[in-house]
């Protein structure tokens, strides 16, 4: 099979014949494990962390550079377009737990692969930008919306460099929502802007605005260098955009984490890289954010040391290594079901069936058609305990309770309830990183007797418990 990754636009040709042979294809689910890119399957309910290989009916013929994301209103992820062996596509598919669909849409937007997706809750729609295609220029900047049935064009392309309205022509972009202001959040990418893009726009759902210009390529102190196959998904626990950037204007892998609080870029620090097995940068990598865990999951990608089948995660602050078949020391006997290492997979957050879901990308022999869940780590156990600072304790006089989680879950919050009711003020105490406590201080007016209760809410890496109740009385 062709390595499509390095390929021009201009290399990769389709015509209009072979498109309709190509939609015409039947692919067949092979049984888990038996195509290639597919390591042996572990069962769901395994304790250490996992993907699942997902054995899919009438899937798409694997592509690479396909758009992929969920769609709340028709509740499927949609994927889009994307390039093979045989050229450039522009099919619509849905994919349904683990049922694949061929929507047929009619007058879709013309074939292009690396194309940037997203869903826009302002229009209820998903929205597609630019990408590289068969015209003679090979890139784009259109941008079009998919309502669930029908695609539409709300840009026409047309500028190439300096563009008042509309990004230029790019391909390989990053692109996400960010619920906080409500805008798709575009970065960098390849194009009118030259090898390496290095400006941010943002849509409101009608007209594109920019709000970096471009310029800085190396040491930036206010946004991400100039970069292409970088990735990007909103987190909604710190309401920021998070950015993993891919390779710069000299074909460096340049791995660094950004987040943009909807006007300014910050740096977080380097890769997710924690062994030497990781290469120290990496392109091609894939990220979503993961409802179910609250962190944000990274796979694969490609560097100096090859493909990769890493899975990283996020949460909030830091990345942590979940996952590294080829680690030899995280992995020394029985290692857990993975993906192969690959670039340009697609990856999205499903929230019907809670899974982070994988599909396809390329790898050294070509493109796959796979598609994985994300099985994350369990989480660590937890204990409350509840202690009060005057039992009884006398009307007018305030009393502190103190609820202290083991082990030190490093964040979360604490409820503190009297009965069937939360304390006023006490709805969500934060746990205090170094010693696991969180207070609600009370004072009581009447005399009477009080049920009182905390209730831990766990986080990412640990559960939520409950404390036992205490009687608190007062005089």
């Amino acid at each position: 099979m062709t390595n499509l990754r390095r390929l021009a636009p201009s290399m990769l040709r389709l015509g209009c014949a072979s498109a309709v042979v190509i939609a015409g294809v039947v692919a067949v689910a092979l049984p888990a494990g038996s195509a290639s890119g597919m390591a042996p399957a572990g069962p769901r309910s395994s304790p250490a962390p996992h993907w699942t290989d997902v054995n899919t009916f009438d899937p798409p013929n694997g592509v690479l550079g396909s758009s992929f994301a969920y769609d709340p209103v028709t509740k499927n992820i949609v994927l889009f377009g994307g390039a093979s062996q045989f050229g450039f596509q522009n099919e619509t598919w849905t994919l349904s737990g683990s049922t694949w669909t061929n929507t047929l849409a009619s007058a879709p937007p013309p074939n292009r692969y690396f194309a940037s997706m997203a869903f826009d809750p302002s229009l209820n729609e998903m929205v597609l930008f630019g990408g590289a295609g068969e015209n003679v220029a090979g890139y784009l900047n259109d941008t079009w919306v998919w309502n669930g049935k029908t695609w539409t064009q709300l840009i026409k392309p047309g500028c190439t460099s300096t563009c008042p309205n509309s990004p230029p022509i790019r391909w390989k972009a990053s692109m996400t929502y960010d619920a906080s202001t409500h805008d798709l959040v575009l970065f960098g990418g390849a194009g009118g802007c030259g090898v390496a893009c290095s400006d941010t726009w943002l849509f409101n759902g009608k007209t594109w605005t920019q709000a970096i210009k471009p310029g800085c390529n190396s040491i930036c102190p206010h946004s991400p260098p100039a970069s292409l196959w970088g990735s990007m998904a909103y987190d909604p626990a710190t309401k920021d955009v998070v950015l993993l950037d891919g390779e710069n204007t000299t074909a460096k892998d340049i791995t660094g984490t950004w987040t943009w609080n909807g006007s300014t870029w910050k740096y977080r620090g380097g890769d997710p890289s924690t062994t030497k097995s990781v290469p120290a940068g990496f392109y091609g990598t894939a990220m979503t954010y993961d409802a179910a865990t609250g962190d944000l999951v990274l796979f694969g990608g490609a560097g100096v040391g090859g493909d990769e089948s890493t899975t990283s995660l996020w949460n909030g602050s830091v990345w942590t290594q979940a996952l590294d078949p080829k680690d030899a020391h995280g992995c020394p006997v029985t290692c857990p079901a993975s993906p192969s290492g690959r670039m340009a997979a697609d990856l999205t957050y499903d929230p019907l069936s809670g899974d982070v879901v994988l599909y396809g990308g390329e790898d050294v022999a070509g493109t796959l058609g796979d598609t994985w869940f994300w099985v994350p780590p369990p989480k660590k156990a937890t204990v409350t305990k509840l202690r009060s600072s005057a039992n009884p304790v006398a009307r007018g006089v305030s009393v502190t309770y103190t609820a202290t989680t083991s082990p030190k879950p490093g964040g979360g919050t604490v409820r503190f309830t009297d009965g069937a009711s939360t304390i006023s003020g006490c709805s969500a105490r934060p746990v205090k990183l170094s010693t696991g406590v969180a207070t609600c201080r009370v004072t009581y007016h009447a005399k009477g007797v009080h049920k009182i209760r905390a209730k831990y809410s766990g986080t990412s890496a640990f559960g939520g418990s409950a404390s036992a109740t205490l009687t608190e009385k007062v005089t």
